[in-house]
């Protein structure tokens, strides 16, 4: 019975991935089982593997690759493979590559610069169904914060600031004495004004206007 969880990692510097590999590796709970160097080879391999149980649980995600990078990998892993969960990897930590990648479907964040120790956090917040966005990036998204937001209720607001915590709609409703379907109110409202698809990209909104600052 597999003990671990399935890993692939796209990245197109085999030193970088085989370094990564073996730190990941070297603990229980994970495995890099797949490595690509591009969007395409990496989108083939989940192709290959679609519906069978050496299909990975997670993906690590380059953004800066030649052939297909990183965004638009993204876009295919969301709509191809919605329930695999990636985490983004890259040197670029930009708000505007931070805020894409989280609108496109990511559900972490984190700089090739992290430690060990953090890199070994995000994927064990990310197994566990959260999402995971370091504290540099927050602080280079919040750096970058608008100061106000055309359109956007004080309730809403509200319902944004929960978005990043590790509670169920159910949950967030609780807090905010509303009921479950006001929120699902609020978040479709929000999908449709600001262009919006998932939860990560909702989490993304609230880093760039500043509804969330660390």
């Amino acid at each position: 019975m597999q003990s671990f969880t399935r890993i692939i990692i796209a990245d197109d510097h085999p030193i970088f991935r085989e370094g990564i590999a073996a730190l990941i590796n070297s603990t229980d709970d994970f495995r890099i089982t797949l490595e690509a160097e591009d969007g395409h080879q990496l989108l083939k391999l989940l192709q290959d593997l679609s519906g069978s149980d050496q299909f990975p649980d997670m993906c690590l995600l380059d953004i800066n690759m030649p052939g297909l990078n990183g965004y638009d990998t993204m876009k295919a892993l969301s709509q191809d493979f919605p329930n695999l969960s990636v985490l983004v990897l890259s040197m670029f930590d930009a708000p505007y590559n931070v805020v894409s990648m989280l609108k496109l479907g990511a559900k972490g964040f984190i700089t090739k610069g992290c430690k060990r120790d953090e890199l070994i956090d995000a994927l064990i917040y990310m197994r566990d169904g959260d999402f995971y966005i370091s504290t540099h990036v927050a602080k280079t998204l919040k750096s970058s914060r608008a100061k106000e937001v055309p359109g956007l209720s004080e309730r809403e607001t509200e319902f944004l600031s929960y978005c990043h915590l590790d509670l169920s709609y159910k949950e967030i409703a609780d807090r905010m004495e509303i009921s479950e379907r006001t929120i699902h109110t609020f978040r479709d409202n929000l999908f449709g004004k600001y262009d919006i698809r998932s939860r990560s990209g909702l989490i993304a909104f609230a880093f760039k206007t500043g509804i969330i600052y660390d």
